[in-house]
């Protein structure tokens, strides 16, 4: 960037701040300075809110009601009929499919399971190594308080957010709760792809300092580094006055 920014003092990191820091830095700037200024949403942002709707519903049914007709159901109860909101027709048809098939794979998976420990809860937890803040969503939560699994249905498909929600993840279930979870699971809803991670007590100090990484960049817009065009700026509300995209590769 020019020198020039805002610095960007952060109290509270989430897993969303990191999530779109790592999408694009220029992007997460621009969010953080003109908070209140958007009126509009991606499509990624309102299918993300479809599929909470979905998912929450779906686990509000008895055992023998979660079926496929079921979540199909759910998905024509809640699917926006709104084309427009998508890059094209075809592109709109697409993302209904794919979502649509991947939740009712993966949500047929848990038709018997107990009702989730949390069900898209928003929680903190101070961190004194971080001196901060730690907040994330945690979408479904399976098991008993001894042994947790972590679920995470995303239309995301890099590698990086997914390695920045496990990181957030483990460090934040350690700090809130003392243990780790059992399993922290990623789903794909554009690529079926799933990520599973099973996490040793090892894995805390490379999340410490993955997140310390993170905190360090975000704080400093002069240090944005400029890439080349990427998938995000198709939807990004700010790409009429960019002329830039920004990215930063950060650890793994």
């Amino acid at each position: 960037m020019n020198g020039k920014e805002r610095l960007i003092s952060v109290k509270t990191l989430t897993d969303r701040h990191m999530e779109e820091f790592i999408r694009c830095p220029y992007q997460f700037y621009l969010r953080q300075t003109k908070k209140g200024q958007l009126e509009s949403y991606t499509w990624k942002q309102v299918v993300q809110r479809i599929v909470r709707q979905i998912i929450e519903h779906y686990f509000q049914f008895p055992a023998q009601a979660r079926s496929v007709s079921g979540i199909l159901k759910l998905i024509d109860m809640y699917w926006i009929k709104q084309p427009s909101l998508f890059e094209s027709k075809g592109h709109y048809y697409t993302v209904l499919a794919h979502v649509s098939n991947y939740l009712v794979q993966y949500l047929l998976e848990d038709c018997q399971a107990d009702p989730p420990l949390m069900l898209f809860e928003k929680v903190k937890v101070t961190s004194k190594e971080l001196a901060l803040d730690l907040s994330i969503t945690l979408q479904i939560v399976q098991g008993t308080g001894s042994s947790f699994v972590i679920k995470k249905f995303t239309l995301e498909e890099d590698e990086e957010s997914f390695t920045s929600y496990k990181h957030i993840a483990v460090l934040f279930s350690q700090e809130a709760f003392g243990i780790l979870p059992e399993r922290i699971e990623i789903i794909s809803l554009l690529s079926g792809k799933r990520k599973s991670w099973h996490p040793v007590s090892s894995d805390v100090a490379p999340a410490l300092t993955y997140i310390t990484v993170i905190r360090d960049l975000l704080e400093q817009p002069k240090n944005y580094e400029k890439a080349g065009q990427r998938s995000a700026c198709v939807i990004c509300p700010f790409k009429e006055g960019c002329g830039i995209s920004a990215h930063t590769h950060v650890l793994n």
